[in-house]
């Protein structure tokens, strides 16, 4: 195994590196070089190990040494066997060993071929801790719900931050969907599964069986309650700053023993409001329950006369739902000339 890491014909340093060429270790193998978004990785023949050159070129006496993300050639070494030795996933190691046999032979299986492989996208421990009572709940009444979002977190295929670019779905091996985005190489990994956003804060653990990312947050289940779901997303900030303002005087979006329904319209509602109508809706607090119609396959939200196209539905949350709209549907605050002086075309 150690052989395997090292080049006895010469010191080579990244000056000497370029995408496809082939480097033959101590063992008698070979390894391929990969020039991936400014990057360098090294892969055996086989496809089944990838690692990433994290340093390059360090100077020693008798030659050169690069760190490298992960041991090679290690042939037995499963995702669970990883998930085993990483302190950061002992909470998933410890539910999954307990309670899903299944997904632990799953994550153990080895992979003949490189269409075997997978990716896995695993919570971190502070996120069970974050969730500790809902996880606890759902595994005392049902545990099935946890081991089916479980599932949604693994893929078939090989998937390093490499080869993640722009937008793709995916589906999971529990059958949901999982998006995977990345704008550009510089720009962070979101995972989305359930309506749930995540980021991979740790990328490319190299198995002889897939690759493991670790992840902020928990898929295809809700784990928080709708007011902390609204905090997190950017496309509810002005939503956020009025439910702070006033809506914890008729209702708490945080109790979790409530059950809610939630419209909120997103940043894009409040863009065609003067910016005094919107200062005086934080001091508004007639809010109001509204119907929800379905026309044409399309759900739209109505009340005081207006309607709103609702953009984004079905949000989980442990306290409720929440659908987001296109438009401010009660504002006691517009009249004639805020409405003229909002639009281009006046």
């Amino acid at each position: 195994l150690v052989y395997g890491h090292v080049i006895f014909t010469g010191a080579i340093d990244s000056s000497q590196f370029y995408d496809g060429k082939k480097l033959t270790m101590g063992n008698s193998q070979s390894l391929t070089l990969m020039a991936k978004q400014g990057e360098y990785y090294l892969e055996t023949n086989d496809k089944k190990m990838s690692v990433k050159i994290e340093v390059k070129d360090i100077g020693v006496t008798n030659g050169v040494v690069h760190l490298v993300s992960n041991v090679l050639f290690a042939d037995g070494y499963t995702i669970w066997n990883a998930v085993s030795d990483i302190p950061q996933l002992k909470r998933f190691y410890d539910i999954v060993n307990r309670h899903f046999p299944k997904l632990k032979d799953t994550l153990n299986m080895a992979a003949e071929k490189p269409s075997a492989s997978m990716t896995v996208f695993l919570p971190s421990n502070e996120v069970f801790d974050r969730a500790a009572d809902f996880v606890n709940s759902r595994l005392l009444l049902e545990p099935q719900v946890l081991d089916k979002a479980l599932q949604g977190h693994v893929i078939t295929g090989r998937f390093p931050s490499s080869r993640i670019e722009g937008e793709k779905v995916h589906l999971t091996f529990s059958g949901d969907v999982l998006k995977i985005s990345r704008k550009d190489k510089y720009s962070s990994i979101k995972v989305i599964g359930g309506h749930v956003t995540s980021e991979i804060e740790v990328r490319d653990i190299f198995c002889s069986n897939g690759v493991i990312h670790i992840i902020d947050d928990l898929l295809h289940t809700p784990t928080r309650t709708i007011g902390r779901e609204i905090k997190l997303r950017e496309d509810l900030g002005y939503m956020q700053t009025l439910f702070e303002k006033v809506a914890d005087t008729l209702y708490n979006l945080n109790a979790k023993n409530d059950k809610y329904t939630v419209f909120v319209p997103n940043n894009d509602a409040f863009s065609s409001l003067p910016w005094d109508t919107i200062n005086k809706l934080l001091y508004w607090e007639n809010w109001t329950k509204s119907p929800i119609l379905d026309t044409s396959l399309i759900l739209y939200v109505v009340n005081n006369n207006m309607m709103a196209h609702v953009v984004l539905a079905n949000i989980p949350a442990v306290n409720g739902w929440i659908h987001i709209v296109d438009k401010i549907l009660t504002v006691p605050y517009v009249n004639v000339a805020d409405v003229l002086g909002s639009r281009e075309e006046f």
